[in-house]
Order: structure tokens, then sequence, then C-alpha cells
């Protein structure tokens, strides 16, 4: 039964067994007290508290341990740290001790910054991406290779949820494809920005130009990391379709041309038997925007808006409309957010909700 509740079906007999005991290990953990704990390895015959705790460990040690016990499974509280250390106090540095090591050695090159309204932290986009490439290649972590040995591709995007005393917190990531197996997992989605606005704040926005240009900066380079010649690719925005309007430039789903992947419009997004071809290709229902196109159209917008500064938003949609574009402004992304494809969470649950409103 243990075995049916605690492992999936494609583990190996090896992995079942490992992850049984691992599971009945954590359900007896969370239903009894520190003190049954305690009595239980006390009374081992195969675990001393000598084992669990031992006398002479090393203070690096003792660090790397306390470092993986604070951050491992996601970073937990002051309390819950200092709980663990009761339990193991020869194996863990006092919370304190271990924060202001961490802060000493400072092993990020993490920033603050203030932008307008914006108050938040940033990572210079190179250092994070050659810290994980050397992570990732000086480890057993399996990489796969697609197009080209030595070229990784980075996965990125940002979004917005509401937070603590903000009405909302917005952070921007990467990820590494080439780690197939553990793109899925939070604990390798890796923080480049974070800030105290809502994700299409034109001050976050405006920020976006700035990682453009790293992003343009680091295409260019080839590196040498653990002795090998790599590079990176942007290849694929990672967002919702909100947010994947604002990098793009462009208006919201509910104008006239609501895709960000093609020019589709209101009055034919019902079409189930058409498709979409490249820029240009008449002989497909719908074509994919054309970039060059879309600077035009942000040029025109911007033309309009100079011309008449208080025009009523509902012209300048309309206008937009008459060019048979969606777009508003420059995207801050420039032609990295013309990579992303079709994030299907969201487009199956609006898939149901169009059903349902039928």
């Amino acid at each position: 039964m243990a075995t049916k509740i605690h492992c999936p079906d494609d583990l190996d007999d090896a992995e079942k067994d490992k992850a049984t005991k691992f599971g009945l290990w954590r359900t007896l953990e969370s239903k009894s007290t520190k003190k049954e704990l305690t009595a239980i390895i006390n009374n081992s015959t195969k675990v001393t508290t000598e084992e669990h705790q031992p006398e002479k460990q090393n203070e690096s040690e003792r660090f790397q341990y306390s470092l993986k016990t604070l951050y491992s499974e996601g970073i937990i509280s002051d309390k819950k740290y200092q709980s663990l250390r009761n339990t193991f106090p020869n194996m863990l540095l006092p919370y304190k001790t271990l924060t202001s090591e961490i802060n000493r050695r400072h092993v990020t090159d993490l920033r603050a910054f203030e932008i307008a309204d914006l108050e938040g932290c940033y990572r210079t986009l190179e250092n994070v991406l050659l810290t994980l490439a050397e992570h990732y290649l000086d480890s057993d972590i399996e990489i796969v290779w697609f197009e080209e040995e030595g070229v990784f591709i980075v996965l990125f995007g940002a979004d917005g949820a509401p937070f603590g005393k903000n009405s909302c917190a917005t952070s921007f990531l990467v990820s590494i494809l080439n780690v197939v197996d553990l793109i899925l997992s939070e604990k390798h989605n890796f923080l480049l920005v974070a800030g105290n606005v809502e994700e299409d704040s034109p001050d976050f926005l405006r920020y976006l130009t700035v990682i453009r240009k790293e992003m343009e900066a680091v295409e260019k380079q080839v590196y040498t990391v653990c002795g090998k010649s790599i590079r990176f690719k942007f290849e694929f925005p990672v967002n919702d379709q909100k947010f994947l309007a604002k990098i793009r430039g462009e208006l919201s789903n509910s104008a006239t041309y609501p895709s960000s992947f093609a020019n589709v419009t209101q009055k034919d997004v019902n079409t189930i038997d058409g498709s979409i071809g490249e820029a240009g290709d008449q002989t497909k229902v719908w074509q994919k925007w054309d970039y060059d196109k879309i600077q035009q159209d942000a040029r025109a917008v911007a033309q309009l808006k100079k011309k008449k500064p208080n025009i009523a938003r509902g012209k300048i949609t309309a206008f937009i409309a008459g060019r048979k574009s969606r777009t508003e402004f420059h995207p801050p992304l420039g032609k990295f957010a013309m990579n992303a494809k079709a994030e299907p969470l969201h487009l199956l649950n609006l898939g149901w909700q169009h059903w349902h409103d039928r």
C-alpha cells in the first residue's frame, strides 16, 4: 500500500524501494513530536545519535549542509531552520551565523535598483548564464545538445502576482532548456529581475529594453567554460498571453486582431479549418506577423500620438486596426519576442471557458 501511495509507476524496483521508505519516514516525521522522533533514533539499532551529530564536523561541511537545508526545498523560515538545528546542533550552523556567512561570500551579483515607481533587484544576464553553464557542465546532470553541441538554449519570461504589502510583485526568470529532465522543476528557473510592480507596469516594460541589450550582447559571444566553447541562444519566451502581448508592444487580446501569433481577426477567429503560414504566404488563411511591419506600425502610432497628443484611446485602437495590426509600441524585447510559442495551459483554460460560455 505504501508503494502505491508514494511511488509513480515509472520507477524501477530500487527507486520504488527508496521512495517508499522516504515516504514512510516523512509520514512518521509529520505525525510525531520532536521528543518521539528523538526517542526513536536513540533506540535504533542501526542509527546512533552520534552518527547524526558528528562531534568533529569541520566548518566547511557544516556550512554546506546548513546551506542545503536552508534552500534545497525552497527557502525555509528562520523558525523552521532553528527547529531543525535544535534537533541536529552539531550539523547546522546557528541561523545568524549562516546568514552572515552567506552575505560575506555573496555568491551572486544581485543588486538593488530604483527607477521611478519601480523598486527591485537584478542580476546581470551574462553572469547568471555563465554560472548556470558552469554548474551544469561540472555536474553529472545530463545535457542534451539540440541544434549544435555547445549551444545552450535559454528560455525566459515573467509573471506577476499579489505579494505581501505590495499590491503586486513581478519576476523575470531564465532557464536552460538543455537540461530536459529538470526544466519542469521550479528549482531550475532562476531570477534575473524582480520588482514591486505589476507585469505590465510601464517602468518594468522599459527595463526590459535593458535586458534586450544584454541578450543581444550575449548571443554574439563565444565563451569558454570548463574547457568547452559554448554559446547561448534565446529561443523561447515563456509567458502567458497578457505578458506576451506586452513584450511585443501589442494591444490586449480583446483587440480587432487578438492573436500575437498571426493576423487572426475577431471576424474569422472561429474558423476551424484554417492554417497559419509565414508572413506574406497568401495560400494560408492567416499569416504570421512580419517584424518589419511591426516596426513600421509602431512608428506610425508614435507619429499619430505626437501629432495629436490628446487623441482619444478609441481612435488610437481604431487607427491600429485600420493598419491591419495590433502593434502600438516597439517591442521592448525586440526580435526575441517573436520566438514565442503557444503556451498550452492558458489556451486550454480559455478553450473550456469558451465552450461553457456557448
